[in-house]
């Protein structure tokens, strides 16, 4: 009887082992988990941040090209307007990278080649408004006030997403798609013989 119960102890003890094994092992496989899950979520906002800050870089930029731009037609130089324009053009290219970038965080389950996503960060309507302007103005065909609408409107939007700092945002990407409807919209009349 005793060769059975040292062989039970024995069975016993293995058994505890293997089940302490298993608890570490668990909580080893958990921590790593668990880590990794703090180490991706701090990422995510190291990302944003970052995000937000090329955003800034990339309104600012947008802000002081469309006041050089406006201030250009003032003193009527074509030359200014002409750079400033090519500089507007880059700032907006440059934004909807930005947008595309935060629409990844911002809808996690969507494709950025959604339509409704590849619309909240597109920026070729405000784009091409800024073409058709250029070309007018060196052309000697301009109607000014529509192109000074224009260049106005994005710069106030700059001014009012500068001063509200909530970017990247569902907002803020809705905000960019009414901009382009607006920009779509006068893009006809900046054409003083197509308009009139």
């Amino acid at each position: 009887m005793k060769i059975v119960e040292v062989m039970l102890v024995k069975k016993l003890w293995a058994l505890i082992l293997v089940f302490y094994l298993i608890g570490a092992l668990l909580g080893w496989v958990l921590e790593a988990y668990h880590s990794s899950q703090v180490l991706g979520s701090e990422k995510t906002r190291a990302e944003i941040s970052c995000i937000h800050e090329k955003v800034s870089m990339d309104l600012y930029n947008l802000k002081f090209h469309s006041k050089t731009s406006l201030n250009s037609l003032k003193i009527n130089s074509t030359g200014v307007f002409n750079v400033s324009v090519i500089d507007m053009e880059r700032d907006l290219s440059d934004l909807s990278t930005r947008m595309s970038e935060a629409a990844i965080y911002l809808y996690p389950v969507r494709r950025p080649t959604d339509n409704e996503i590849t619309n909240l960060t597109d920026t070729s309507p405000c784009m091409r408004f800024i073409e058709a302007s250029r070309e007018v103005i060196l052309n000697g065909e301009a109607n000014i006030s529509a192109v000074e609408n224009g260049i106005s409107m994005i710069q106030n939007f700059t001014v009012e997403w500068l001063s509200r700092g909530s970017y990247p945002s569902d907002e803020f990407l809705h905000a960019n798609e009414k901009l382009q409807r607006e920009c779509e919209l006068l893009m006809p009349k900046v054409d003083r013989v197509n308009s009139g």
